[in-house]
């Protein structure tokens, strides 16, 4: 806190023309503080800014334990609903894709429990996982080689409903099915391109055309 230099004079009272000019030629020395009742002015706001805090802590009140068992009840309802609708959507892209009668080239391949992985031309791998995040409605495509390389390639969004980016029905197997190439069309078409012209493609040389097709 800045403190405040009054003349000595005017804390005596005096105010004839002596006294002011003797503070002038005296100013360095002939001069008070007055700082203490600033500070313990400070010292009595900041006790009661303290005491409202509090005051406003004590008024918040403590959950009980049926409070916490009925939360807790609700987070187990709602996550495993999430974890059910996953299911649905695991089902429906694997009878999509086994049933097809397309030639999509696709094999199934052990996965992780919850995840799904196809193998594509016998080199890429395909893996479709919900995002690791508790609560997670993100669902991950993934492109992975054979040296282990692996790289994020599209998201879509699960809902507790069932829907999938807000118009894909997660029981409706053509549906799932017909959104999942959407998702992938973008590897087929670099792919496709490669293959065309006889030239070899790693991981980085098909995510850099998936994205100039995407953006086109």
């Amino acid at each position: 806190m800045n403190a405040i230099t009054v003349p000595a004079w005017f804390l005596s009272g005096r105010d004839d023309v002596n006294a002011v000019e003797m503070t002038r030629r005296h100013a360095g020395n002939d001069s008070a503080i007055i700082s203490k009742p600033f500070e313990i002015q400070c010292v009595k706001n900041w006790h009661g800014i303290c005491l409202t805090a509090a005051i406003s802590i004590q008024r918040i009140p403590s959950m009980t334990i049926w409070e916490i068992s009925e939360k807790a009840d609700y987070i187990a309802q709602r996550h495993q609903q999430l974890q059910d609708q996953w299911h649905h959507y695991c089902n429906s892209l694997v009878q999509g894709i086994t049933l097809s009668k397309a030639r999509l080239h696709h094999a199934m391949s052990c996965a992780s429990q919850g995840d799904m992985r196809f193998v594509l031309f016998g080199h890429f791998t395909i893996n479709v996982t919900l995002a690791e995040s508790f609560n997670s409605h993100t669902i991950e495509y993934y492109l992975e080689t054979k040296e282990g390389e692996k790289q994020c390639i599209a998201k879509a969004q699960l809902m507790a409903d069932g829907m999938v980016d807000g118009h894909v029905s997660n029981r409706d197997r053509q549906q799932v099915l017909e959104h999942y190439l959407e998702k992938i069309a973008p590897v087929y078409n670099v792919l496709y391109t490669a293959v065309e012209h006889d030239l070899p493609v790693n991981l980085k040389q098909l995510m850099d055309g998936k994205s100039s097709a995407h953006v086109a």
